[in-house]
């Protein structure tokens, strides 16, 4: 069954692209939400119907390794009153190979988040 997100999502930059690299999530009952706002403890998203707030799930807080990043597109369970992040795809862009910041380290990778669980 092909994957059909909302024409909305496009004009927050989803694409074939991201919807190939979407797959295994959508499969698993998540929906894609890009992360516009960074807030330490929560995130805003956007899922091309409305913005929402969502945390990272416990699984991407307990294991010390990266976050998503704003511009990241990343699954998302949807809550009340804060949606779940699980896991986020590789960004198109290799500018440099982006720095991202957790747990206070520094890691020179983006990387395709897997769930473990």
């Amino acid at each position: 069954m092909p994957l059909q997100f909302s024409s909305q999502l496009a004009l927050l930059g989803w694409d074939e692209w991201f919807q190939e690299r979407f797959a295994l999530f959508a499969h698993q009952g998540f929906a894609p939400a890009r992360v516009v706002a960074d807030y330490g403890a929560e995130y805003l998203v956007h899922d091309g119907e409305e913005a929402l707030r969502a945390s990272a799930g416990r699984h991407l807080r307990n294991d010390g390794g990266q976050l998503p990043a704003v511009g990241d597109w990343v699954a998302l369970r949807h809550h009340e009153p804060a949606s779940t992040i699980h896991g986020w795809v590789e960004r198109k862009t290799d500018d440099g190979m982006a720095e991202r910041r957790s747990a206070g380290r520094r890691a020179d990778q983006v990387r395709h988040r897997g769930l473990t669980g």
